[in-house]
């Protein structure tokens, strides 16, 4: 028998997914995918933002560093003194990271398992200014355009102000249209290192973006000939 039941965000019927239990199914599974969950989170927060911490003392960091070094004195690793020829973990270990798996786990640049074409280290443009930025955030009414946060009250962990990012909807550093840039706080900005095809559609999805790709700001158009239209 095929377990059904409604997405709480779009209506749309989905089916218990395998693996699955039944308490996961009837208490956690709530969307038919990721995309309805996320779009639920929406200019929401975790229940600890901005929580008010009281900050360690320099005594209680002090007395947490000599635990920590009495508890390793004392206390050996779990593989200490094992090898894969006489323990099974050991072998299992070395195997994925020496095997196909893991032949780019300690690799950089081309040969490094997350490698896609280099562009993280490619120089932004002369037109990629204070300026615009600052324009972009003006449009956007200073608001990360996925949580909603005002840059007046973003703080980061250690309770710093910082501006808002200003992201290429296309991750094409040298596309500054107005159209393909939108503020996003440090946080969301963050999570738009990975899935890039996802945020892609997304914003196109949420915001009608109308990204052309792969087209270049001439060298003599300059940021005041950009409209915002």
């Amino acid at each position: 028998m095929v377990l059904t039941k409604p997405c709480l965000y779009c209506g749309k019927e989905f089916e218990k997914p395998y693996p699955c239990s039944i308490n996961t199914w009837n208490n956690r599974k709530k969307y038919c995918s990721k995309k309805c969950l996320y779009s639920t989170m929406i200019g929401k927060h975790p229940w600890n933002y901005q929580k008010n911490t009281i900050p360690h003392t320099k005594e209680w960091k002090e007395k947490q560093s000599k635990k920590m070094i009495i508890y390793w004195s004392t206390h050996k690793r779990w593989n200490t003194g094992l090898t894969k020829e006489t323990d099974e973990r050991v072998k299992r270990q070395s195997e994925k990271i020496r095997g196909d798996k893991g032949k780019h786990f300690f690799k950089s640049g081309r040969e490094h398992w997350n490698w896609k074409d280099g562009s993280s280290i490619l120089l932004y443009s002369k037109e990629w200014t204070n300026g615009l930025k600052e324009q972009i955030r003006n449009r956007d009414n200073y608001h990360c355009q996925i949580c909603f946060i005002h840059q007046n009250d973003f703080r980061t962990k250690k309770g710093k102000k910082h501006k808002l990012c200003v992201h290429h909807i296309d991750y094409n550093k040298k596309n500054h249209y107005i159209d393909n840039l939108i503020s996003l706080c440090p946080d969301c900005h963050a999570k738009t290192i990975f899935n890039e095809e996802y945020w892609i559609d997304f914003f196109k999805f949420y915001y009608n973006r109308n990204i052309e790709y792969d087209i270049v700001i001439p060298e003599e158009v300059t940021v005041k000939q950009i409209s915002l239209g």
